[in-house]
Order: C-alpha cells, then sequence, then structure tokens
C-alpha cells in the first residue's frame, strides 16, 4: 500500500497554542522525554471521524495500547513542567470590587513578575470567569485595580465579584497594552501553572469575545 510521508507544522507553544494532532504527538514525545520528533498515524482515514474514533478505540484495545487526549497532554505539562516560582502566596488585597486573595509569581526563563488575583474556596470552580491581562504601558495593576472607572480590570473584577468566585491573571509582559492579543509558549504555560494553583486545569485556548484577546478553556 502506498504511503505519503508529509512534514508537519508544530506550533511553537505546543498543545498550549494550539491543540492539533501535531501538537499533542510532539508534546507526548516530550513530555516522555524521548525527543521532540513525533509520527502520526491516521487510523482507517476513509472513514468518517465517528467511525475513525471507534477504529482507534478497537485498535488500542487489540493490542494493550494506552490512549491519551489532548487534555491529557496539556495537563501533563502543566503539571510537570517548571515554568514560573511562587513568591507571594495568598496575601488579601482589598479592590474597589471586595476583597481578593493576590498570589505572585516569578517567571523562571525571563524573571518578569506575574500577579493572580482570586476569589472563592480552593479548588474553583471550571465554570468562574477567568481573565487574562498583560502589562499596560501607562497604569500598573494597583492603580487599576483600584478604578472604579469603566476600564477592562475594573469590568473583570466585578464580573468575578457578582459570580463569588474567578481569577484574573496580570502578566509582567515586556509588550504594553491591557489586553494579551497572543501568547507564545512561556506565557501560555505560565497561566496554566498559575491557574492550576487555584484548582483550575487549562484545557485548551479560545479567541475570546473582540478586542479581548484569548481566554482559557478550563476543566
Amino acid at each position: 500500500m502506498a504511503a505519503n510521508l508529509v512534514t508537519a507544522w508544530v506550533h511553537p507553544a505546543g498543545v498550549f497554542g494550539r491543540l492539533g494532532i501535531s501538537e499533542i504527538a510532539a508534546d507526548l514525545v516530550r513530555c516522555a522525554g524521548a525527543g521532540d520528533l513525533a509520527v502520526v498515524a491516521s487510523v482507517a482515514p476513509d472513514l468518517a471521524p465517528g467511525d475513525r474514533r471507534g477504529a482507534a478505540a478497537s485498535l488500542a484495545r487489540r493490542h494493550a495500547l494506552p490512549r491519551v487526549n489532548g487534555a491529557d497532554v496539556i495537563d501533563r505539562r502543566a503539571a510537570t513542567g517548571h515554568f514560573v516560582d511562587h513568591a507571594v502566596a495568598e496575601v488579601s488585597l482589598p479592590t474597589a470590587h471586595g476583597h481578593f486573595m493576590v498570589d505572585g509569581y516569578r517567571a523562571v526563563d525571563s524573571g518578569r513578575e506575574h500577579i493572580l488575583l482570586w476569589r472563592g474556596r480552593r479548588p474553583l470552580s471550571p465554570g468562574c470567569p477567568v481573565h487574562l491581562f498583560s502589562a499596560a504601558d501607562r497604569w500598573s495593576i494597583f492603580e487599576l485595580i483600584a478604578d472604579r472607572e469603566n476600564n477592562q480590570i475594573a469590568r473583570a473584577l466585578s464580573e468575578i465579584d457578582r459570580a463569588g468566585s474567578g481569577a484574573l491573571v496580570y502578566l509582567g509582559a515586556s509588550d504594553p497594552g491591557s489586553v494579551l492579543a497572543d501568547l507564545t509558549d512561556s506565557p501560555m504555560a505560565q497561566c496554566a501553572q498559575m491557574l492550576m494553583d487555584v484548582g483550575l486545569g487549562v484545557r485548551s485556548w479560545r479567541r475570546a469575545a473582540a478586542g479581548a484577546g484569548i481566554a482559557p478553556v478550563l476543566s
């Protein structure tokens, strides 16, 4: 039977950047400590997607092969990687939108300092609101959270206040702008690890509402 070998592009952030077959395979190999290259094979490509899943499950059972999915790989990467150091733990911070707990982090690769504001009982529910922001060019996070004006951080804290629980990640990024337009490998992993500290697992990333960057899909 003829076969074609095609080189596939992998997102630099792996499964934190795109939850595709190539990223899942490459990160699975990395998690196993087997290098950076992976080979992906299609099982019964002529079948419909639902039938292919059944064929793959049957093949795994027949040969006693373990089955993993993208969510498993994301959890493994976030749980085993060392992306941030926990610098400050659970300091209570009064804001214009009530009291929040604050945890401070330092990125291992760049030394940039990040903040996680959260409210609720650990572990937080996957249905709670979560917001991601990066460093603004003129305002500090503390100036913004003390502001009752209609800025994006104030609206995010107000939403968490109404919900009763939630989290806000504020990255000390080098590029100005209040909302993340995109995330590269390290900040994505750092966000995931910070959210894990309050019991939230990141399954994937999605494009948020217009002008609101990206948002995690939680578990």
